[in-house]
């Protein structure tokens, strides 16, 4: 039986998160993005899209392409939330065969869940898109197809709002094998430039190139994934072992780089109570504490292994102060102020998070492996059993 995959684009998120906060928003041109030169958009709403304003762009140019633009600045905190409500609510009325891919996307396996829309991933589509945007206030976009590939190929094609197919061979000659080989998915600027010179310009192109060799020699041991993709035969495994995070950190850059231990310290207070949210949200704690900081632009991180787990902010901020004074002149002024949670530990059922700060249990391995590390300066000794069984 073949599997039917769905990939979920939540439309603008930061935009429509600061629409349902500010429905004044709505139908404006606006993007969510610091007002500093070296900010950059974060989110552009649909109508400044149509402008050319886009993501990952310098905001100052964005103004001078319109100066009536709208900007917004970011609250992170709030999209975290919307995001976990997001996962939660389609995880719990529809699949919990989800793989999170970010916090605006996701692929849902729902082949099980067929059989109450008539068969019909469509019908399916329609009933979660109106509950997301009626419930949630959310709008997505909806990819559907027999693999993960071809579901998030078909999402782009069709914004927002939009419900899209791939599930016939017909369909993936039509409305894929068509689209330039730079629109594909995994193939950055770099390999397009590559297959082009080999006379691959689109999709299609990609998928009926018989001179395997050559295809080899130029795409390396990527060659067969990348033109299975292309031909339609790609992975269909929902991975929900990818939705607990390794590590979770919040980062600022600050408006002027300083080096006032003041306005540092506040800063690292007010990112280590960001942080506390999201441990919250997600039910972990942590026993790694690193600190992220930039100086001359270049972005440096310092990690301390502790022998219990926190999550408190004024944890957070005291190991991240600490670590800062450790590494740091004194008088190099810094750009950048971050904080980082890492070796994250799930609450289990009714657990609070506070029955969880109590010191890690050591044996005589442990301390071993421990003084190891310190001495190589690094954690690079691990015991296995730890490393990869849950």
């Amino acid at each position: 039986m073949r599997k039917t995959i769905f990939h979920i684009d939540l439309d603008a998120f930061f935009c429509s998160c600061e629409e349902i906060v500010n429905p004044e928003l709505r139908g404006k041109i606006f993007v969510v993005s610091g007002r500093n030169k070296r900010s950059v958009v974060s989110c552009a709403s649909y109508p400044a899209r149509k402008l050319g304003i886009k993501a990952a762009k310098p905001i100052y140019m964005e103004l001078q392409k319109y100066p009536r633009l709208i900007v917004v600045p970011g609250h992170y905190e709030l999209y975290d939330q919307m995001s976990m409500n997001f996962f939660s609510y389609i995880k719990k009325h529809y699949s919990n065969i989800c793989e999170e891919m970010s916090i605006d996307e996701c692929f849902l396996d729902v082949t099980n869940c067929l059989k109450h829309y008539n068969n019909d991933p469509v019908l399916l589509a329609k009933h979660l898109q109106t509950n997301v945007r009626k419930t949630l206030g959310l709008s997505v976009s909806i990819g559907i197809s027999h693999n993960k590939f071809l579901a998030k190929m078909a999402t782009d094609l069709n914004k927002p709002l939009g419900i899209t197919t791939v599930l016939t061979e017909q369909e993936l000659k039509e409305k894929i094998w068509p689209l330039p080989i730079e629109e594909m998915f995994f193939v950055g600027p770099p390999t397009a430039k590559k297959l082009k010179k080999i006379g691959i310009n689109t999709i299609g192109d990609l998928a009926n190139f018989d001179d395997i060799k050559l295809l080899e020699l130029t795409l390396d041991r990527n060659w067969f994934f990348t033109q299975q993709n292309a031909q339609g035969h790609g992975d269909d495994f929902v991975d929900t072992t990818k939705n607990d995070p390794k590590s979770q950190s919040v980062s600022h850059t600050l408006l002027d780089p300083t080096n006032d231990p003041t306005e540092i310290e506040t800063t690292l207070k007010y990112i280590a109570q960001e942080l506390q949210t999201k441990l919250e949200a997600y039910k972990m704690v942590g026993g790694c504490v690193g600190i992220i900081y930039k100086i001359n632009k270049i972005n440096r991180i310092k990690n301390q292994t502790l022998d219990k787990y926190i999550y408190r902010w004024e944890d957070l901020a005291n190991y991240a102060i600490k670590l800062l004074g450790s590494v740091w002149d004194g008088s190099s002024l810094i750009q950048l102020l971050g904080i980082n949670i890492s070796k994250l530990k799930k609450v289990d059922g009714n657990e609070s998070l506070e029955q969880q700060l109590v010191p890690k249990k050591k044996n005589k391995l442990n301390k071993i492996v421990e003084d190891v590390n310190k001495k190589l300066g690094k954690d690079l000794v691990f015991i296995a059993k730890d490393k990869f069984i849950s």
